[in-house]
């Protein structure tokens, strides 16, 4: 197929190519730098990353190479993870993977006390282990008292009566 505007044509990538008008354009705005300026070696104005139409700047795409060296951040960042779990060291993920409790959350709630803007993840960890162990205590003190009562569910009777012969909870 003919294009009507070969001055518009697209690649096969579907990226817009350069005219050779556009293209003869930039020759001449370069000679014309190269003159202008006093040093020897002036950077080409490049092409990359704009379009023919307008010339505005469009993000760049990623390249292989961009995602090759993630990739082997990734794996090394693995392998330094597995080393140390073999060696014994403590790190802070296994903390919070035993976690029921979302600890970004109970964060959250931590944050709310104006005097306290700044929560460390490990205090964060901490707390959320506590509350835990907090639920779980009044939850068993809870189902002996519905027990007693000749029950299998925990009302709100339960749970007033744990705390109130409980001092701790």
């Amino acid at each position: 197929m003919l294009d009507e505007h070969p001055q518009s044509s697209l690649s096969d990538t579907g990226d817009a190519a350069i005219s050779s008008e556009d293209a003869q354009q930039e020759d001449q705005l370069r000679q014309q730098q190269s003159k202008s300026s006093s040093s020897a070696a002036t950077k080409p104005k490049s092409t990359e990353g704009k379009t023919a139409n307008n010339n505005k700047l469009v993000a760049p795409k990623k390249n292989a190479h961009d995602k090759d060296r993630q990739l082997a951040l990734a794996r090394a960042s693995a392998a330094r993870k597995r080393a140390a779990k073999e060696r014994g060291e403590i790190t802070r993920e296994p903390a919070a993977k035993e976690l029921i409790l979302p600890y970004r959350a109970i964060r959250r709630i931590m944050k709310l006390d104006k005097e306290n803007s700044t929560i460390q993840i490990e205090a964060a960890i901490i707390a959320t282990k506590a509350a835990e162990l907090f639920v779980q205590k009044m939850a068993k003190e809870s189902h002996k008292h519905a027990k007693e009562h000749g029950r299998n569910g925990i009302k709100y009777e339960d749970i007033a009566e744990t705390r109130a012969t409980n001092p701790n909870l």
